[in-house]
């Protein structure tokens, strides 16, 4: 099975030449659009035609789709749209809010940035549920449960109680990771057991979320991680390297089971059925692959 994997070969289409730097990608949850954000609009593209649907104004460094589909949250530098699937019409503004958004697994829950610190947000009724003393446009993820939410620090990787917004724990040589980088990606398991956070020296590093204490490092990168994903059944991570190589993984057995050459990759996106993964690069070109 394993050669087979190596053998299958790098089935893929590319999308045309956006023109213009990608900062972000998001798949629909039936996987039928794939957002991307420029820095001047976000474009939607009908993945299964290869054509375009619309684009919006304004720019986004993260995107991503509310489970249902209908809503379409973007972030640029110093605000948060959040959109209308059916219409591609603005509903809601969270002005002074940025990115790197982040979304629970239940979708109740939206993470935003301000200079005040990382909201919360109740994705029904657009109602700050909390507020964690965290400044900076850093990386974030939420727990499985939705209880607790990991960012980055000058402490290195930090679990938050959303219940009073009080630190839990600081994960053990989190610190020098990460060389302040505040972009370099992290995930939660799905189980939630543990944390996943892609590191500058080329590693993959994995964390027990309870304990704080490191569990393995996957290597195989050799230049700083600059994303890291997990498939929407767990099975797989993929992860991006500055060398210009995707790795996938397989998450239990905790070994590489093929790669993908994309030179300067920064952003990676499963679709939600795991089916094709897309990847972009530091410039302008998207390949979306099977996975």
């Amino acid at each position: 099975h394993y050669l087979s994997e190596l053998g299958h070969g790098d089935e893929h289409f590319a999308l045309p030449n956006q023109g213009s730097k990608i900062q972000c990608l998001a798949f629909s949850p039936d996987g039928g659009t794939l957002a991307i954000g420029l820095r001047s609009e976000v474009r939607l593209w009908d993945v299964a035609t290869r054509s375009s649907i619309t684009s919006l104004p304004g720019g986004a460094s993260s995107l991503l789709f509310l489970r249902d589909g209908r809503t379409l949250v973007s972030a640029n530098h110093d605000t948060t749209w959040v959109v209308d699937t059916s219409t591609w019409l603005e509903v809601k503004e969270l002005r002074g809010n940025t990115g790197p958004l982040a979304l629970s697994d239940d979708g109740t829950q939206l993470a935003t940035s301000s200079s005040n610190g990382i909201h919360i947000w109740d994705t029904a009724d657009w109602f700050e549920l909390s507020r964690l003393p965290v400044v900076g446009n850093v990386n974030r993820a939420f727990s499985p449960d939705g209880k607790t939410l990991a960012s980055l620090g000058p402490l290195g990787i930090t679990i938050w109680s959303l219940d009073g917004g009080r630190a839990i724990r600081v994960l053990d040589d989190s610190a020098d990771l990460f060389r302040g980088n505040a972009a370099s990606p992290l995930t939660f398991t799905t189980d939630g057991t543990q944390l996943i956070a892609g590191a500058f020296d080329g590693t993959v590093r994995i964390w027990d979320a309870a304990s704080g204490q490191a569990a393995s490092t996957l290597k195989g990168h050799a230049s700083w991680v600059t994303s890291v994903v997990f498939s929407p059944d767990g099975k797989r991570i993929a992860s991006g390297g500055g060398e210009g190589l995707v790795k996938v993984w397989d998450s239990a057995k905790q070994r590489e089971t093929f790669t993908i050459e994309k030179p300067g990759c920064r952003q990676i996106a499963f679709a939600a059925d795991g089916a094709s993964i897309a990847t972009a690069g530091m410039m302008t070109t998207i390949d979306v692959h099977d996975s």
